[in-house]
């Protein structure tokens, strides 16, 4: 791993997980993602609004690694205020940069950068990508 990519993966990873963006109760929010890894035990609630085709609020509550939460923190961050096709494409995107078969993928943001250090560790790869996998395969049932 390069001195950036592993600065990255520290500075960005730690304070996503330390200040997570969106994340609390989610009394208000209409509909709800599931996300849990039962190999470890990290699980996710992903509150989703929808108003015609735009994310109009997204929060997270729950319990998991560093990088678990650090990687909901970081949807939600990108994902607020999108329309569906664009969320879509976000997740796409995202998978794409964790995706260990895909090496050369470059990543749009500092944010996506830092969690592509998971592709070196296996292990970690889930923890990257959970949330993100349940929010597309949310996306794609809302667009059907």
């Amino acid at each position: 791993m390069n001195d950036r990519l592993q600065e990255l993966y520290k500075s960005v990873i730690l304070a996503h997980h330390k200040n997570p963006v969106g994340f609390g109760p989610l009394a208000e929010h209409v509909q709800v993602v599931e996300a849990t890894n039962t190999m470890c035990g990290d699980t996710f609630r992903v509150g989703v609004s929808i108003q015609g085709d735009a994310l109009t609020d997204l929060g997270f509550e729950g319990h998991g690694c560093a990088i678990s939460r650090a990687s909901a923190s970081v949807l939600v961050k990108h994902l607020s205020r999108q329309n569906l096709k664009a969320a879509r494409g976000i997740c796409e995107e995202f998978l794409k940069v964790v995706d260990p078969e895909c090496q050369n993928n470059p990543a749009t943001s500092d944010d996506f950068e830092a969690f592509a250090a998971t592709r070196e560790f296996p292990g970690r790869h889930t923890c990257a990508a959970l949330v993100w996998e349940k929010m597309l395969e949310y996306l794609i049932a809302t667009a059907e």
